[in-house]
């Protein structure tokens, strides 16, 4: 069971709706000051959370209801609600015209959990995800968002083996390239297969092969695969390190070519017992894109972060973080870019999703504190700039250059506050707001001949809540 606990660790820890979900579109004047007092209204009450990095959301662990069949040595039946009202003003940068999106969005989720015997397990989890009025009619046929989210077999092959075949969530790491996205409301889950082996000595080796592309399986295989291996060791010293090399093969590029990409990297954290922590990531990558090279080593990401959990009663805890990743360079014929696969870009690189772990300079000062008892306030500062303004910087939400010959490498600076309490029974909240100030780079991408770019700030609220049940 100890492999199982470190498996389920590993494998289960959310880039953010395209712009074409279906949102209620407000004037701008009047949804300022309604959402000011919403705001004001959920800082005030007992019920909100801040978004850690990677981790599932909710509250306390699920109160799972247990029973037992005659074929099934054990049963547990699980579910989740959560709702997220999000605000989005001023993404032009300009605020005083157009309008902005508002909408709801709703996750439920339950899930059956077999333990067949004491070497097979099955979980099954079905999930519907929805927008507030999105269907043309509640009460018709046209209802949907309802899908299968995962739904795995796993079996303990060996003593030391365990297998996962299915749709399943997978995370790795920090989970700055793979991740299960959970701040999503549909999350991300891959079909295929994953193994565990205790490597022994407080270590484990992952292989996976799986897909992240449904064309993957069609007769002219022009879909994508992500597959690898990934090895963590976890120290009683505190010192957590990995070391993985992870494949992307996609068939059929947006420029309609193929990508075949590795990337090889390694992670270290260390905790002290005075509260001090270290922590970096490095990775590089070679291949091939739409007929172009990967060069080793020239296409690269780099992260490093510092800070202090202090043992106090407000459990104030900071943090500086660095982050640096390749992009094209003007007159080369090879791709430099690093690519940052599948990761959890809200987690990292700030709650707005205006950035990747590509094209990168960012800097981050983080500060948290627990207010009350289950409850965690954290306040953080993004700078951004571009390692090659001439290429593309943007995240899963917006693309704040395409690149600008001439133009400048400062993206811009962000101020991201959250605050996160946990009710209690499964039970939790949390309220966020954002404040994005837009760089000298991101101007020169929307100054049109001698009309200099609008620069006005854009900001993004939003209140979710849930329950596990």
């Amino acid at each position: 069971m100890l492999l199982r606990a470190r498996f389920m660790q590993h494998l289960s820890q959310d880039p953010l709706r395209s712009a074409g979900v279906p949102v209620i579109r407000l004037q701008r004047s009047s949804h300022a000051v309604w959402l000011s007092v919403a705001f004001c209204v959920a800082l005030s009450s007992a019920g909100l959370r801040t978004q850690d990095r990677p981790a599932t959301e909710g509250g306390e662990t699920s109160h799972a209801l247990e029973f037992e069949l005659p074929n099934s040595k054990k049963i547990k039946v699980s579910g989740e609600l959560r709702w997220r009202a999000e605000s989005r003003q001023n993404y032009d940068f300009k605020n005083d015209a157009g309008t902005d999106p508002f909408f709801v969005g709703q996750r439920a989720r339950i899930a059956l959990d077999f333990d067949v015997n004491d070497d097979v397990r099955a979980f099954l989890q079905v999930a519907d995800t929805r927008q507030f009025g999105e269907e043309t009619s509640t009460t018709d046929r046209s209802a949907d968002g309802f899908d299968m989210h995962q739904a795995f077999l796993e079996w303990k092959a060996h003593e030391d083996l365990l297998l996962k075949i299915g749709r399943q969530e997978v995370a790795l790491g920090e989970q700055r390239l793979v991740s299960s996205l959970n701040w999503l409301d549909q999350a991300r889950a891959l079909d295929g297969v994953v193994g565990v082996y205790d490597t022994g000595e407080q270590s484990t080796l992952t292989g996976f092969a799986t897909i992240i592309n449904n064309d993957a399986l069609q007769t002219d295989n022009r879909g994508a695969w992500i597959n690898g291996a990934y090895w963590n060791c976890k120290q009683e010293n505190g010192l957590d390190t990995d070391l993985y090399a992870i494949l992307l093969l996609n068939e059929e590029t947006i420029a309609n070519g193929t990508e075949h990409r590795w990337t090889f990297g390694g992670r270290a954290r260390q905790t002290f017992d005075s509260g001090f922590f270290v922590g970096a990531e490095a990775a590089t990558q070679v291949g091939e894109v739409d007929g172009r090279d990967i060069p080793f080593i020239k296409t690269y990401g780099v992260h490093a972060d510092a800070g202090i959990q202090l043992d106090d009663d407000l459990k104030p805890r900071f943090m500086v973080e660095a982050d640096i990743a390749s992009g094209n360079k003007p007159g080369t014929n090879d791709n430099e870019r690093f690519n940052s696969l599948i990761p959890f870009a809200h987690a990292y690189w700030g709650q707005m999703d205006f950035a990747l772990w590509e094209n990168m300079l960012h800097f981050a000062v983080h500060a948290e504190i627990q207010p009350a008892a289950k409850s965690k306030l954290k306040v953080a500062w993004h700078m951004f700039q571009s390692m090659e303004p001439t290429d593309r910087f943007g995240g899963p939400v917006l693309t704040l250059s395409p690149g600008v010959v001439g133009g400048s490498d400062k993206m811009g600076n962000e101020i991201d506050i959250t605050y996160r309490h946990d009710l209690g029974s499964g039970l939790w909240g949390e309220a966020g707001a954002s404040m994005f100030l837009a760089g000298s780079g991101s101007r020169d991408a929307r100054t049109v001949g001698s009309v200099r770019g609008d620069d006005d700030p854009a900001l993004f609220f939003y209140y979710m809540m849930g329950i596990k049940l």
